[in-house]
């Protein structure tokens, strides 16, 4: 269980980083999404359900700004449901 939250702190931290992003900044539905996502995360601590719920959607945002630290997201969350 530990390890679950270590996990959720890792994401929730990459999801604060994401939001900083100068590029999503500009984007106010880009920051929505980051906002429901981190949201979600906290209440539901379950990661493979934010996986599900957004991945599509974070990945479709991710190719429409062009932001590295978004991408990273895209990364870690497609890595984690490996």
């Amino acid at each position: 269980m530990n390890d679950n939250n270590q996990e959720i702190n890792q994401l929730l931290d990459l999801l604060g980083q994401t939001y900083s992003d100068p590029l999503v900044q500009r984007n106010l539905s880009l920051k929505n999404l980051l906002q429901t996502v981190a949201a979600d995360l906290e209440q539901s601590k379950d990661i493979e359900l934010i996986i599900n719920k957004y991945f599509k959607s974070l990945s479709l945002a991710d190719s429409l700004s062009q932001s590295s630290t978004l991408n990273k997201l895209i990364v870690t969350l497609k890595n984690h449901s490996s």
